[in-house]
């Protein structure tokens, strides 16, 4: 049995998944044009999917293996209406959205994690050796001003709890656990 088409274009999907979406444009009817969805991420190859007429609107498809190809963060969509009888091209809708990582995959650290772990490895090195002076991010770390350091991972923790969050959001966890919304 084939997913369910969204109605509206959501705010994330999850990379390797496939979405399934049946979207009407006011302006441009499916009986008098063509539509191809374009998502783009600048630095990144554009995914596309052409629409299909099922009535006044297209039915899309972004495939499991479109998805999986995307990379998590922020994306924009666009869909590229024709006008059959003239040929003319115009916006039938746009936005913004964002691919969310696969949890079945192995996922990339963020920045931010990566960071955070160059920063305890810095601090982890001063604390066993206390004569030494260690960089992180181009800063030189001595025992005398490890406090600095030790700030710069309080914020990075900070920082990635956020992310964390953010994630958790938008896949209606919420970042906490213990009330779970539900959209509809």
């Amino acid at each position: 049995m084939a997913l369910a088409p969204l109605t509206i274009f959501p705010q994330s999907i999850t990379s390797g998944d496939t979405t399934r979406l049946l979207l009407g444009f006011p302006l441009c009817p499916a009986t008098t044009f063509t539509a191809v969805l374009v998502l783009n991420r600048a630095g990144v190859a554009p995914v596309t999917s052409t629409g299909t007429a099922s009535g006044s609107s297209f039915a899309f498809v972004i495939t499991a293996t479109q998805s999986a190809a995307m990379i998590a963060g922020q994306w924009t969509y666009a869909a590229r209406c024709t006008e059959i009888a003239s040929g003319d091209v115009t916006s039938g809708a746009d936005g913004d959205f964002t691919v969310l990582a696969n949890y079945a995959t192995t996922i990339t650290a963020s920045t931010t994690q990566l960071q955070l772990d160059a920063a305890n490895t810095a601090l982890l090195t001063l604390l066993a050796n206390p004569e030494v002076s260690v960089s992180f991010n181009g800063q030189s770390f001595t025992k005398e001003n490890q406090s600095m350091l030790l700030s710069t991972i309080r914020n990075l923790e900070a920082k990635l709890a956020s992310e964390k969050a953010i994630a958790a959001g938008l896949r209606g966890d919420a970042p906490t656990r213990s009330i779970r919304p539900y959209f509809t």
